[in-house]
């Protein structure tokens, strides 16, 4: 067996399985900041909350005081025409006109006082969402800062290595290297060993002429999972 050949394309599996894991880690960084991205989004959709049903209810607030501003107003002016009035039926029919306003007015004094509680604790809860998130945005802004910093390094880190792969590969004979390619190309690990007289992936027992094969350096492919089969002792030969 060409022990030289084959340590080459060990080699080149275990050069190839490190690219798979910086590739895996620039994706595992990229999710974090789409993870970051949408907890800044639920912080702006929060305080938005927050901020829109402070609005509602001071929009109720203010449309029930001018509701009984108005009807205080009519009630002052008919108190006023009440003055004036001689005869004794005017006066009782501005007297039963200004009671239809007082009850009115009364009416609306109950749902004001509630929309002045709801209006209070929206206030506390818009304030609580104010205080919390310019230091929770600061802080996300830092992580997302943080990844793509590390984002960089690590593709400059890939680069690096995958530059080096060419040195790799020209120890690795053709034919091996075109059958690894191609089924590397279908599973992450094409190459692995063979474990009491198994493929360790699939647990297919190597039958007794192709564990001949091996150790006669011959590269055999597993017959259930079809990945290329190597004997441990034989790389450390």
């Amino acid at each position: 067996m060409n022990n030289n050949a084959f340590t080459a394309l060990i080699d080149l599996v275990d050069f190839d399985q490190k690219t798979i894991f910086l590739q895996n880690n620039i994706a595992k960084l990229v999710h974090g900041i789409s993870f970051f991205e949408k907890q800044k989004d639920t912080l702006d959709i929060a305080i938005q909350k927050a901020k829109n049903n402070l609005h509602d209810i001071q929009k109720e607030v203010d449309l029930s005081e001018l509701e009984i501003k108005s009807y205080d107003q009519q009630i002052k002016e008919k108190q006023a025409k009440l003055n004036l009035i001689t005869t004794q039926k005017e006066h009782a029919s501005y007297k039963k006109e200004i009671q239809n306003l007082q009850e009115k007015q009364h009416a609306c004094e109950g749902p004001l006082v509630d929309s002045w509680n709801a209006l209070e604790q929206a206030k506390l809860e818009y304030q609580k969402q104010l205080d919390g998130y310019e230091s929770n945005v600061a802080q996300i802004d830092k992580e997302i800062t943080e990844n793509n910093k590390n984002i960089e390094q690590a593709k400059i880190e890939l680069q690096e290595h995958i530059d080096k792969r060419d040195e790799k590969v020209k120890f690795v004979p053709k034919d091996w290297l075109e059958k690894y390619e191609i089924l590397g190309a279908r599973v992450a690990d094409p190459i692995v060993t063979v474990d009491r007289g198994s493929c360790s992936a699939c647990y297919y027992d190597v039958t007794p002429q192709h564990m001949v094969e091996l150790k006669n350096g011959k590269l055999v492919q597993c017959k259930g999972c079809y990945r290329f089969l190597y004997i441990k002792q034989q790389q450390e030969e």
